[in-house]
């Protein structure tokens, strides 16, 4: 801890952070469960992607990385980068890494080009990991001021000690079966306390980590979706196709390769 520089964000730039990423993640969020309800699942699979990415970059931009220009879009390899920068390691769960890994493989291939499938319970792992992840999108350091009065040995004590408090609470929170976790001046905060908010139906239905209260049963109806990607029908066509429409160099290799094989088209 004693060669730990805490980051010195002002007040406004801590609130940036948190209205163009966390802020933003938190509707995504609720755009992929609406997706998901009603059964548009590349659209769900898009936006709880684009809601983790977007949580897991406010925790590193609130912990004063830089944007890991490397990794992209990627969740998992972000993950890392998480666990291997931070002075406070985020504890995300098994489940979490699982979830996110299965998302890396679908989420994003916005075109159709790769198949998917997915399970009735795939919204309750969503709902666990913006829950596990989330909690860590809030500031371990208040604002630095150069008008504070404090020299900087003492504003460093003093924001050593405000992050080992809030780190002691997240770590808590991580302890307990998956229960209602409130960030002050969250959106999704900010929705679950106004009754008449359009997106608030959505948020709690049979949500067990966002709502007012902890929920002792979610229930959870038994279901199965899948999709061969239609380029699987027409790998013959995929460079007249790409004249087109961008296709990642991975996938265009492996329809080409598809294509000289000569494959009858799947059903």
């Amino acid at each position: 801890m004693r060669g730990w520089k805490p980051p010195r964000h002002s007040r406004d730039m801590l609130k940036l952070f948190l209205w163009t990423l966390r802020d933003m993640a938190d509707q995504d969020y609720v755009a992929a469960r609406a997706a998901w309800w009603a059964r548009l699942y590349p659209s769900y699979f898009w936006s709880a992607s684009q809601a983790l990415e977007k949580y897991l970059k406010c925790i590193s931009a609130l912990s004063g990385l830089q944007k890991p220009s490397v990794i992209g879009h990627k969740l998992t390899p972000l993950v890392a980068y998480l666990e291997q920068s931070l002075l406070l390691k985020p504890d995300f769960s098994k489940t979490t890494k699982s979830f996110l890994s299965d998302l890396d493989e679908c989420a994003p291939y916005r075109y159709g080009q790769m198949s998917w499938d997915t399970l009735q319970l795939s919204i309750l792992y969503l709902d666990y990991a913006v829950w596990d992840i989330r909690r860590y999108a809030q500031p371990l350091v208040d604002a630095y001021s150069p008008d504070s009065g404090l020299s900087d040995d003492e504003w460093e004590d003093r924001a050593r000690k405000t992050m080992q408090q809030r780190a002691t609470v997240i770590a808590h929170a991580g302890q307990a079966p998956i229960a209602p976790f409130h960030i002050a001046g969250g959106w999704l905060e900010s929705v679950l306390n106004d009754q008449k908010h359009p997106a608030r139906a959505i948020l709690v239905r049979n949500n067990p980590g966002f709502g007012l209260r902890k929920r002792k049963v979610v229930r959870v109806y038994p279901d199965w979706a899948a999709r061969n990607s239609p380029l699987l029908w027409f790998p013959e066509l995929i460079d007249e196709y790409c004249r087109y429409v961008h296709l990642e160099r991975d996938v265009l290799a492996g329809y080409r390769e598809l294509a000289a094989k000569g494959d009858q088209p799947v059903s």
